[in-house]
């Protein structure tokens, strides 16, 4: 990571940028199809998911203080697997997430503080796409109500969280830093945008689809990019044992989902 390791702003303030960037772009959408606000009813259900992808969040950005995007990506697609046993496909393939404890990398440092968060992350983010497929297709409020209580509880728990994070003073302290403009600022508005633009797209497919499906589309995706950052970036990143023994295991919770009749039978 660039500027001394360190972000321009705390990622809690980050996360807080992205959730109500999302927040503003859901009400936007409602107000274009012309859906009233003023029935919306507050459910403490959404805080559930909310919570999760908050927490998943701030573990993701301090990741990245650790190891290359692609790899902690990769790393965090268990989650497949993590899916596949919550769909009572077959418990036993969580037992291999095991084999990953003793996975070490001298050029992207995977320590077992990595496998471990990203581990926590992976079974977050899998309670949190299952609750939002169960909230979506099991809800009676339109689809825009609930994606505005999910993402107003995730607004107000980052929000609730900065004190934690940071004194008022720093706060004003970042908040002043942003009107620089400079390279960094800018960097930092398109990673806001582009995250929030990944966040809002993930409920329609869960919508109309299910969340392991969500799954492989971020695997294809997390694959290819680090296909890609090796063949750009050899210096910094490559194609080590972590990174294709978690594809492994990636492709075998792809494999156990789409063979259902294996796992009954065994």
């Amino acid at each position: 990571m660039s500027n001394g390791g360190e972000y321009p702003v705390s990622p809690c303030l980050i996360v807080v940028f992205t959730e109500v960037c999302k927040l503003h772009a859901i009400l936007a959408w409602a107000q274009m199809k012309g859906e009233s606000l003023l029935g919306c009813r507050p459910s403490w259900k959404f805080c559930v998911p909310a919570g999760c992808y908050f927490v998943t969040n701030l573990l993701y950005l301090h990741a990245l203080m650790y190891v290359s995007p692609p790899l902690w990506m990769v790393l965090v697609q268990l989650k497949t697997l993590y899916t596949a046993a919550a769909y009572k496909v077959s418990r036993t393939c969580l037992f291999l997430t095991t084999t990953l404890s003793s996975l070490h990398d001298d050029q992207t440092s995977v320590t077992a503080f990595v496998i471990l968060i990203s581990q926590v992350t992976a079974a977050l983010s899998t309670a949190a796409s299952i609750a939002v497929e169960l909230l979506l297709k099991n809800n009676n409020r339109s689809f825009c109500e609930q994606q505005i209580w999910l993402y107003t509880a995730g607004s107000v728990m980052a929000i609730a969280a900065l004190p934690l994070q940071m004194d008022m003073a720093s706060l004003v302290e970042q908040l002043k830093s942003l009107a620089a403009c400079g390279p960094k600022e800018v960097l930092l508005v398109t990673a806001v945008l582009l995250s929030s633009s990944a966040g809002l797209t993930v409920p329609l497919i869960v919508k109309n689809l299910d969340s392991i499906v969500k799954d492989y589309l971020a695997a294809l995706n997390n694959v290819a990019l680090g296909v890609l950052t090796a063949a750009l970036f050899p210096m910094h990143f490559s194609l080590s044992w972590p990174y294709v023994m978690s594809v492994g295991l990636l492709l075998a919770g792809i494999f156990l989902y789409e063979n259902k009749g294996l796992c009954e039978k065994s």
